[in-house]
């Protein structure tokens, strides 16, 4: 199989909202059948990912139709292909500026703050989640900018140097590539997030698999991504979460990654309509304020609905669905069935586009930023990607990177892509 974002988002939603539905379904995992207990609301759940899933695939197919088979990266001179010499010493300078960032962010939050800090510590778990919610949700204006340049862009750049190596090893400082690797898996994991780490180890596997098997996706880099992402999720579920042993993680690990995902959306299917009418868009993003509503944080708010007890002791948590819940929240079921087609016809759109440039480190590294991305959709709601902040930065960022004054004299610019 090679990859592609239609392919690799319909995977992601069979991993994560479907592979934990017996789980759910039969009760077998005691902490999630506390909240679901009805199972005809999570069969529902079940037959509309099904239906949506269906009709993003139909979306792709149309798109494969309109606009013609995917042609993977131009593939001329691949061994050969390096960035030139200024791409690199921005990536240099970009990364830099990434650190100082999270330095930054370290400080405003204070070194004892930083919830990993008080796992280390051995603090409860409220002041864990407290902690957790300090640096994130409850964090203040200007997060989203920290958040960009010391996750998003760190994570983006260090793709980069690994694909550089992976190609060309020589061409990269190895200090400098350790110091920026190390930054990116702090930033991901000073939350004590586990799935941004996953996430992390699933960018870098695509990238090996794009870089060094032009995007055949074979059976080894599965089984070391297994052994590696399950090494570190049961160290975090152990020293990060209180596990007892390496079953009690073990345990953990299956409860949130295959049911964890997949209880948030029964629960929007039992807030609305019921207890909360229809959105009709107000969930949807409103920059600047220029309509006329305030939106509706639709996460908060159901995640306020299954666990109140988070809203007195003052922690702001989320409870994100996959795609179709805040279509469903907004519109119904007619809103969930018109729009998923178009998500698959976008996916081919944006993958159709991407195939198109010239295979070299940088072009790799986007490709396997974006499979991570458009994964979330399995997990996320679908405002996320209306106005799709973090992309559009990456996207200004790459432009940046690839920027070339060709003629001094008139100062024309070009991308070279």
């Amino acid at each position: 199989m090679i990859l592609s974002l239609p392919s690799f988002v319909v995977f992601s939603i069979f991993v994560f909202q479907y592979v934990g539905f017996p789980i759910l379904y039969f009760q077998l995992d005691d902490y999630r059948a506390e909240f679901v207990t009805n199972q005809d609301l999570l069969l529902k759940a079940w037959l509309i990912t099904s239906i949506s899933t269906i009709l993003v695939c139909f979306g792709a197919v149309l798109g494969a139709y309109l606009l013609k088979p995917l042609k993977y990266f131009r593939v001329k001179n691949i061994l050969h292909k390096v960035l030139a010499k200024y791409i690199k010493r921005r990536i240099y300078l970009v990364g830099l500026f990434c650190l100082g960032v999270l330095i930054v962010y370290i400080a405003k939050i204070g070194f004892n703050n930083i919830a990993l800090v008080a796992v280390l510590n051995g603090a409860g778990s409220s002041e864990i989640a407290l902690a957790r919610s300090l640096m994130g949700n409850d964090f203040g204006s200007g997060y989203h900018w920290y958040n960009f340049f010391m996750r998003d862009c760190l994570v983006f750049i260090s793709l980069t140097l690994i694909a550089i190596r992976l190609q060309k090893p020589q061409e990269i400082s190895k200090v400098y590539f350790i110091l920026i690797i190390a930054a990116a898996v702090l930033s991901l994991v000073m939350a004590t997030e586990k799935g941004l780490f996953v996430d992390f180890l699933i960018a870098v596997s695509l990238v090996y698999i794009i870089s060094k098997n032009k995007g055949v996706v074979p059976f080894s880099v599965v089984l070391y991504f297994i052994f590696f992402s399950f090494t570190a999720l049961i160290v975090f579920y152990i020293y990060f979460m209180g596990d007892a042993d390496i079953v009690a993680s073990v345990m953990s690990i299956f409860s949130r990654g295959l049911t964890g995902s997949l209880q948030p959306i029964y629960h929007y299917l039992e807030f609305f309509p019921t207890y909360q009418n229809w959105l009709y868009g107000i969930t949807f993003p409103n920059p600047g304020g220029i309509f006329p509503f305030t939106p509706y944080n639709l996460t908060v708010e159901v995640m306020n609905f299954v666990q109140p007890e988070h809203r007195d002791s003052g922690v702001v948590g989320t409870m994100p669905a996959i795609y179709w819940g805040e279509l469903y929240a907004n519109f119904g079921y007619l809103g969930v069935f018109i729009f998923s087609p178009w998500v698959g016809f976008f996916l081919y759109y944006i993958n159709w586009i991407i195939y198109r440039l010239e295979f070299d480190p940088m072009n790799s590294a986007l490709f396997a930023w974006m499979l991570v991305h458009y994964k979330n959709l399995s997990l996320t709601s679908i405002s996320m990607f209306i106005i799709d902040f973090n992309l559009i930065v990456i996207l200004f960022v790459y432009c940046i990177l690839k920027i070339k004054i060709v003629n001094k004299h008139n100062k024309s610019l070009v991308v070279t892509v």
